[in-house]
């Protein structure tokens, strides 16, 4: 039990500084800034209304250069009102890239301490891609990343993560569990243009997303626990035969 304790001493109890619990949500950080980018989205969108809805426009306008002004006008109410909605979604796409970073840097502190703390092979210790980080616990632990609670949600975090870093937005999968994914959170988030889906984060659950990394987070520290329990005991049945 000694190498489990120095495990446990070696991960702070750091992670609700990271993802909130769904009592915690409203005080973090991620409601926060989703707060700010709601509120400038609102303002954005009171500044921006078209002015035919302000009934600054008079519609029986009869003048050429009236009309054309009023063309122009609207033309470059619409392109202000785009642009506002770019950056609204770029801003939530900038909060699912914090938020895999955080998620990333949470597994790669447990590797580390793991390697650290029960002697697993160090070359580990610097795992820097999910997929060597799930090929770490698989073969060292024994342990299947995707049967741990919440692996969905964090799994199409790094895709959407990864759609708009390396792809302009644009979803690079077919994979089924992550569409259906996006899907169950929200039918508005994919836009399928031809053969490409491309994400709106603006649609994204941020909240739900935030306590979805905490609950994965907290099953895998659980389930790792669990394992080091089982090595021990196995190591001390050997011991003593």
């Amino acid at each position: 039990m000694e190498r489990l304790e120095e495990l446990q001493k070696a991960i702070p109890n750091f992670l609700e500084e990271y993802f909130p619990t769904e009592q915690s949500y409203a005080e973090s950080l991620w409601a926060s800034w989703e707060s700010r980018i709601k509120e400038g989205e609102q303002t954005e969108r009171k500044r921006n209304k078209p002015l035919r809805d302000t009934g600054k426009v008079n519609n029986k306008t009869t003048s050429i250069a009236d009309r054309l002004s009023e063309m122009m006008l609207s033309e470059e109410n619409s392109c202000e009102i785009f642009k506002s909605k770019l950056l609204t979604n770029t801003m939530y796409a900038a909060l699912v890239v914090a938020m895999w970073t955080s998620m990333e840097f949470i597994l790669k502190r447990i590797v580390c301490a793991l390697g650290k703390n029960i002697f697993i092979h160090s070359t580990w210790s610097k795992a820097d891609k999910f997929d060597l980080i799930e090929e770490f616990f698989q073969t060292k632990l024994y342990i299947n990343i995707s049967k741990i609670k919440e692996y969905h949600t964090i799994n199409t975090i790094r895709f959407l993560n990864n759609a708009f870093k390396h792809n302009d937005g644009i979803l690079a999968t077919r994979e089924k569990n992550v569409l259906k994914t996006l899907d169950s959170w929200n039918r508005d988030i994919l836009n399928r243009e031809r053969s490409q889906y491309v994400v709106n984060y603006s649609k994204l659950p941020i909240q739900k997303l935030a306590v979805g990394c905490n609950s994965f987070c907290l099953d895998l520290l659980n389930t790792i626990s669990e394992k080091l329990k089982e090595f021990i005991a196995e190591d001390s049945k050997n011991e003593k035969t």
